[in-house]
Protein backbone atom coordinates (compact mmCIF):
# COMPACT_ATOMS: atom_id res chain seq x y z
CA UNK A 1 0.00 0.00 0.00
CA UNK A 2 1.35 3.47 -0.75
CA UNK A 3 4.96 1.50 -1.89
CA UNK A 4 4.93 -0.12 0.80
CA UNK A 5 4.56 -4.04 1.79
CA UNK A 6 1.05 -4.41 3.68
CA UNK A 7 0.04 -8.04 5.03
CA UNK A 8 -2.49 -10.03 2.92
CA UNK A 9 -6.15 -9.65 1.75
CA UNK A 10 -8.53 -11.99 1.87
CA UNK A 11 -9.76 -13.56 -0.95
CA UNK A 12 -13.62 -13.51 -1.27
CA UNK A 13 -14.45 -15.21 -4.68
CA UNK A 14 -11.84 -17.75 -5.36
CA UNK A 15 -11.23 -19.37 -8.60
CA UNK A 16 -14.42 -20.23 -11.29
CA UNK A 17 -14.28 -22.17 -14.33
CA UNK A 18 -13.08 -20.67 -17.01
CA UNK A 19 -10.62 -18.62 -14.73
CA UNK A 20 -7.95 -18.09 -17.19
CA UNK A 21 -5.72 -19.19 -14.37
CA UNK A 22 -6.78 -22.56 -14.00
CA UNK A 23 -4.73 -24.19 -16.48
CA UNK A 24 -1.25 -23.04 -15.04
CA UNK A 25 -2.97 -24.08 -11.67
CA UNK A 26 -3.51 -27.39 -13.09
CA UNK A 27 -0.09 -27.67 -15.03
CA UNK A 28 1.70 -26.81 -11.44
CA UNK A 29 -0.33 -29.49 -9.42
CA UNK A 30 0.47 -32.50 -11.97
CA UNK A 31 3.64 -31.47 -11.80
CA UNK A 32 4.00 -31.45 -8.26
CA UNK A 33 2.69 -35.13 -8.27
CA UNK A 34 4.72 -35.65 -11.03
CA UNK A 35 7.63 -35.44 -8.88
CA UNK A 36 6.63 -36.32 -5.45
CA UNK A 37 6.09 -40.18 -7.80
CA UNK A 38 9.75 -39.20 -9.78
CA UNK A 39 10.71 -38.85 -5.59
CA UNK A 40 9.68 -42.47 -4.71
CA UNK A 41 12.36 -44.34 -6.92
CA UNK A 42 15.00 -42.68 -4.56
CA UNK A 43 13.74 -44.20 -1.72
CA UNK A 44 15.17 -47.83 -1.34
CA UNK A 45 12.41 -49.01 0.20
CA UNK A 46 10.16 -48.63 -2.88
CA UNK A 47 10.24 -51.67 -5.60
CA UNK A 48 10.20 -50.98 -9.13
CA UNK A 49 7.50 -52.86 -11.41
CA UNK A 50 9.77 -55.26 -13.72
CA UNK A 51 10.84 -53.86 -16.50
CA UNK A 52 12.85 -55.30 -19.46
CA UNK A 53 16.95 -55.30 -19.12
CA UNK A 54 18.23 -51.56 -20.79
CA UNK A 55 14.35 -50.00 -20.47
CA UNK A 56 14.23 -46.85 -18.90
CA UNK A 57 13.62 -46.90 -15.05
CA UNK A 58 9.85 -45.54 -14.78
CA UNK A 59 7.28 -45.76 -12.14
CA UNK A 60 4.37 -43.76 -13.85
CA UNK A 61 2.84 -42.02 -17.19
CA UNK A 62 0.81 -39.32 -16.88
CA UNK A 63 -1.25 -37.57 -19.24
CA UNK A 64 -3.64 -34.52 -18.30
CA UNK A 65 -5.85 -35.84 -15.39
CA UNK A 66 -4.79 -39.14 -15.55
CA UNK A 67 -2.08 -41.17 -14.49
CA UNK A 68 -0.68 -45.24 -13.95
CA UNK A 69 1.46 -45.89 -11.53
CA UNK A 70 3.33 -48.83 -11.74
CA UNK A 71 5.29 -50.71 -8.95
CA UNK A 72 5.75 -54.27 -7.47
CA UNK A 73 3.09 -55.29 -5.18
CA UNK A 74 4.82 -54.73 -2.05
CA UNK A 75 3.21 -53.83 1.38
CA UNK A 76 5.29 -51.52 1.67
CA UNK A 77 5.71 -49.87 -1.53
CA UNK A 78 1.71 -49.77 -1.87
CA UNK A 79 2.28 -47.96 1.58
CA UNK A 80 4.50 -45.64 0.03
CA UNK A 81 2.48 -44.96 -3.16
CA UNK A 82 -0.82 -43.90 -1.09
CA UNK A 83 0.65 -41.92 1.46
CA UNK A 84 2.77 -39.65 -1.47
CA UNK A 85 -0.97 -39.55 -2.89
CA UNK A 86 -2.75 -38.64 0.58
CA UNK A 87 -0.01 -36.36 0.98
CA UNK A 88 -0.54 -34.71 -2.62
CA UNK A 89 -4.59 -34.39 -1.99
CA UNK A 90 -3.94 -32.11 1.62
CA UNK A 91 -1.66 -30.06 -0.13
CA UNK A 92 -3.90 -29.57 -3.03
CA UNK A 93 -7.15 -29.85 -2.27
CA UNK A 94 -7.52 -31.95 -5.26
CA UNK A 95 -8.99 -35.55 -4.17
CA UNK A 96 -8.28 -38.76 -5.92
CA UNK A 97 -11.16 -40.99 -6.67
CA UNK A 98 -10.41 -44.18 -5.64
CA UNK A 99 -13.98 -45.64 -7.44
CA UNK A 100 -12.67 -44.54 -10.78
CA UNK A 101 -9.30 -45.86 -9.75
CA UNK A 102 -8.12 -49.55 -10.44
CA UNK A 103 -5.36 -51.99 -10.10
CA UNK A 104 -4.16 -54.06 -12.71
CA UNK A 105 -2.15 -57.25 -11.30
CA UNK A 106 -0.95 -59.80 -12.98
CA UNK A 107 -3.05 -62.75 -13.75
CA UNK A 108 -1.14 -65.19 -11.55
CA UNK A 109 -0.80 -63.13 -8.39
CA UNK A 110 -2.82 -65.00 -5.21
CA UNK A 111 -5.69 -64.09 -3.55
CA UNK A 112 -3.97 -63.02 -0.56
CA UNK A 113 -2.24 -60.69 -2.03
CA UNK A 114 -4.73 -58.85 -4.27
CA UNK A 115 -6.72 -58.40 -0.47
CA UNK A 116 -3.66 -57.01 0.46
CA UNK A 117 -3.25 -54.71 -2.44
CA UNK A 118 -6.88 -53.67 -2.38
CA UNK A 119 -6.89 -53.25 1.46
CA UNK A 120 -3.41 -50.94 1.40
CA UNK A 121 -4.99 -49.02 -1.60
CA UNK A 122 -8.46 -48.89 -1.30
CA UNK A 123 -8.81 -49.75 -4.77
CA UNK A 124 -9.95 -52.45 -6.20
CA UNK A 125 -8.82 -55.14 -9.07
CA UNK A 126 -9.98 -55.07 -12.30
CA UNK A 127 -8.17 -57.15 -15.28
CA UNK A 128 -6.06 -56.78 -18.18
CA UNK A 129 -6.40 -55.87 -20.99
CA UNK A 130 -7.49 -52.09 -20.93
CA UNK A 131 -6.93 -48.97 -23.35
CA UNK A 132 -5.45 -46.36 -21.97
CA UNK A 133 -5.38 -43.72 -24.56
CA UNK A 134 -6.35 -45.80 -27.13
CA UNK A 135 -3.62 -48.15 -26.88
CA UNK A 136 -3.92 -51.96 -25.36
CA UNK A 137 -2.16 -52.65 -22.41
CA UNK A 138 -1.78 -55.74 -21.32
CA UNK A 139 1.11 -58.48 -20.89
CA UNK A 140 0.63 -61.30 -22.11
CA UNK A 141 0.97 -62.28 -25.75
CA UNK A 142 -0.19 -60.21 -28.38
CA UNK A 143 -3.84 -60.93 -29.47
CA UNK A 144 -5.27 -59.55 -32.30
CA UNK A 145 -8.76 -58.40 -30.31
CA UNK A 146 -6.79 -56.59 -27.71
CA UNK A 147 -6.16 -54.75 -31.45
CA UNK A 148 -9.53 -54.93 -33.09
CA UNK A 149 -11.15 -51.88 -31.23
CA UNK A 150 -8.10 -49.90 -32.41
CA UNK A 151 -8.19 -51.22 -36.12
CA UNK A 152 -11.49 -50.40 -36.15
CA UNK A 153 -11.07 -47.06 -35.39
CA UNK A 154 -8.09 -46.69 -37.88
CA UNK A 155 -10.33 -48.77 -41.02
CA UNK A 156 -13.52 -46.09 -40.27
CA UNK A 157 -10.96 -43.20 -40.65
CA UNK A 158 -9.34 -44.33 -43.69
CA UNK A 159 -12.93 -45.25 -45.07
CA UNK A 160 -14.43 -41.56 -44.43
Amino acid sequence: MDGQPKGFFKSSRGLKQGDPLLPALFIIAAEVLSRSQKELMRKKEFKLFAMPRGSPKINHLAFVEDMVIMCKVDLHTLQLVTSTLDRYERVSSQKINKEKSVLYLHGRVSNGVVVMAEVATGILRREFSFNYLGCPIFYMRKKKVYYQQLMNRISNKIQA
